[in-house]
């Protein structure tokens, strides 16, 4: 099960691509100087955090802060899961249960051991309901209090066994968990589900010491994790956050004697405390992106910043794409799905309509996260667009004047569920309506739901105006993520913009998302995908990487025959770092790696 925040665009979204959250010495919104840090620490600028402990942490702001406090099992490199707090883990041959192997020594920051139950605690607080005064410490904008019934994240461990007990309070544990030793966590899945590793590497999943839960108040102003980084203290929610240098941490010692973290609720307002000299790592503003290119240098690659090359600018794992009603007319025929795809000038889209916050999406796997061949459908081809909405429309003509249906051997053909249809029919005879039916014109125009709000109308509008030029007129109809929600759900609709976010910057994690059996939007299109869904099924079942890797591209390369998915744009994610940073890294969400930072 999906909550409507996770589903149908996020609460950042492409919007939020541009800049993570932090903070700083100053109100909410306002700008925090950086004038009390010692030369020796790292200026990050970061947006307004809700919270920074991870049962409540909602928003990118959150997550930067956690990346420095905790550190989880695992981490992503080159789009795979290796060992992070754990030295080592083993995936089972039945891709049920996972082993890990936490690295000796490590500590909190208080100084306790880090030892597997302190995992187990952790996940456990995630994923049981919050009580009433774990709810308080949320802002509540949403006034739907079933919003915050349970952590944000608790979702990202519904594959451990006995997570639906727990996530209901029939339970006290998961189930799922063993800890045979200090040092090691066994964990049992529910289902087949090889990529566990991965989701594991998110930074709310660190682990927790026993004072958590004796005392939460104190916790959530002060979370004790076991990061390369400490809090030095307690956070009021509105000054800012200064993190000392932890040199017990399981990833290694930071190089960084601190880190400060600046709030500047507008990357505007963050950009001008940068330019004045007041900060080392900050955001940059849409419209100041080529000029930042040309002043610091863009990065060889989408991570790494270096003297010379200062300026990241890369591609994020989420996806906003069109997903296509198969099971009614237009998009039950497989030629008018390429012809949308196909007449969409993504890299327009991405500079007039998103200015450069996004990045074009030329298959399902944003590139930052792994390589994957590109969709030839995804190439802007004006010409081949007209073409096949000519042909169709020819195609419906000429079947007008025998009165076949047009739909029905393309429907079978590319193994959609197509729309019912009739050969010819005497006239008079009890079939004659639908030969009639059969022969009225094809219909190719249709309305675009879209969620309020955010970017989504801006995408909406340039989607429509691409294909008018393709001779099919668009309707758009924006609808609450809830209500966009539920007609998704019950296939009340022909196509929608909907964005998703993997849980893990990884080719599997996207695969998952999009297709995974407790995804819910896999059955969105309607599509008759069994071949796609057993190579889904491989994916979760393949034990080892390369197995794994070979099943995820097979499962792209059927999506990308079949093209109930339309790629559209990856959000991006900008970073600038003063000429004092030597070396900065940040990871496929934009978040900086301050662990690994070095200063000349």
């Amino acid at each position: 099960m999906i909550d409507r925040r996770t589903l149908l665009g996020g609460a950042a979204g492409i919007a939020a691509g541009m800049g993570l959250s932090g903070c700083g010495r100053a109100g909410r919104g306002s700008v925090t100087s950086a004038e009390d840090a010692p030369a020796t620490w790292l200026t990050v600028r970061v947006g307004v955090p809700q919270a920074i402990d991870p049962l409540l942490v909602s928003d990118r702001a959150g997550l930067q802060v956690l990346h420095a406090l905790f550190c989880p099992l695992t981490r992503i490199e080159d789009g795979r899961a290796v060992g992070n707090a754990a030295r080592s883990f083993e995936v089972s041959k039945d891709a049920r249960t996972v082993t890990f192997h936490l690295v000796e020594g490590a500590t909190f920051h208080t100084g306790g051991v880090v030892t597997a139950s302190a995992f187990k605690r952790a996940w456990e607080r995630i994923v049981k309901p919050l009580d009433q005064d774990e709810r308080s410490g949320k802002d509540k904008r949403d006034e739907d209090a079933e919003e915050f019934a349970h952590s944000r994240w608790a979702e990202l461990l519904s594959a451990v066994e006995g997570y639906e007990a727990l996530h209901e309070g029939r339970a006290s544990e998961l189930v799922g968990l063993r800890c045979p030793d200090d040092n090691t966590l066994v964990v049992t899945l529910s289902r087949p589900f090889a990529g566990f590793a991965e989701v594991v590497s998110h930074p709310a999943l660190g682990p927790v010491p026993a004072s958590a839960d004796q005392d939460p108040e104190a916790f959530a102003a002060q979370p004790i994790g076991n990061g390369p980084f400490a809090l030095k203290e307690p956070w009021d929610g509105k000054a800012g956050l200064a993190l000392a240098r932890f040199d017990t941490c399981a990833y290694g010692v930071a190089s960084l004697e601190g880190v400060q973290f600046v709030i500047a609720g507008e990357t505007v307002s963050g950009y001008h405390q940068f330019q004045a000299g007041n900060l080392d790592i900050c955001d940059v503003p849409v419209d100041q992106l080529e000029d930042a290119e040309e002043t610091a240098g863009a990065s060889a690659n989408a991570f790494d910043m270096y003297p010379g090359e200062r300026l990241v600018h890369g591609a994020e794992p989420g996806l906003t794409y069109l997903v296509c009603n198969t099971r009614v007319s237009p998009f039950d025929r497989a030629e008018f799905r390429r012809a949308v795809s196909c007449a969409i000038d993504r890299e327009t889209l991405c500079r007039k309509a998103l200015n450069y916050s996004a990045e074009p999406a030329w298959s399902l796997v944003a590139p930052t996260v792994g390589e994957m061949p590109a969709w030839e459908a995804c190439t802007f081809d004006a010409e081949r667009a007209v073409e096949l909405v000519e042909a169709l429309r020819s195609e419906a003509v000429d079947a007008a004047e025998t009165g076949a249906d047009p739909a029905m051997g393309s429907a079978e053909a590319d193994g959609s569920v197509g729309a019912a249809g009739s050969a010819t029919a005497p006239e008079g005879s009890e079939n004659s309506a639908v030969a009639e039916s059969a022969a009225e014109p094809l219909e190719l125009d249709f309305t675009l739901l879209r969620r309020k709000g955010g970017v989504q109308g801006h995408i909406a509008d340039q989607v429509t105006a691409d294909l008018k030029d393709a001779g099919v007129t668009v309707k758009t109809e924006a609808l609450d993520a809830s209500d966009l929600l539920e007609r998704l759900s019950q296939g009340e609709f022909s196509c929608a913009v909907v964005t998703c976010d993997p849980v893990a910057a990884t080719p599997t994690a996207t695969v998952e998302a999009l297709f995974g059996a407790t995804a819910g939007r896999a059955a969105w299109s309607g599509m008759d995908a069994g071949e796609r869904s057993a190579a889904v099924d491989a994916v979760e079942a393949a034990a080892d990487d390369a197995s794994r890797e070979e099943r995820v591209r097979e499962v792209v390369a059927l999506a990308g025959e079949s093209l109930d998915v339309i790629p559209l744009v990856h959000p991006a994610y900008t970073k600038i770092a003063t000429e004092r940073v030597s070396h900065a890294r940040v990871d496929p969400w934009g978040a900086v790696d301050c662990a690994t930072v070095e200063l000349a």
